[in-house]
Parts: structure tokens; C-alpha cells; sequence
């Protein structure tokens, strides 16, 4: 799985404020890469169209 996040998004610093819960979250999945994509917020389609595309083309690439 593939779990993006704008670093300057207010739902990080919500899910980050209880680290536990937010690693026990990303454990549920028996694969995850965690991404950070910096000068975005919660809309980093908007925010960072280009970044977001080309983690989603890296991404997607590799499973194929």
C-alpha cells in the first residue's frame, strides 16, 4: 500500500499528536510505503499535482 501525506496537513499533526495510533494504523497492512510530500496539505492533488503523479506512476509501476 501506498500512503501518502501533505507534510503540512492538520490531519498529520492530529494523527501524529497519538503516534501509537497512527503506527498501529500503518500496521494493519503487511506492506506499506509511507510518503511525505512537503509544501502540501491535505489536498496534495491540488497542492502538489506533479509529486502525487509520479509517487502514483512509481507506485503502480512497481506492482505491474
Amino acid at each position: 500500500m501506498l500512503w501518502v501525506t501533505g507534510r503540512e496537513s492538520t490531519l498529520v499533526r492530529r494523527f501524529c499528536a497519538h503516534e501509537e495510533d497512527y503506527r498501529a494504523r500503518l500496521a494493519c497492512f503487511a506492506s506499506v510505503r509511507e510518503v511525505f510530500i512537503d509544501e502540501a496539505g491535505h489536498n496534495l492533488h491540488w497542492d502538489q499535482r506533479e509529486r502525487l503523479a509520479r509517487l502514483l506512476e512509481d507506485f503502480l509501476g512497481a506492482v505491474h
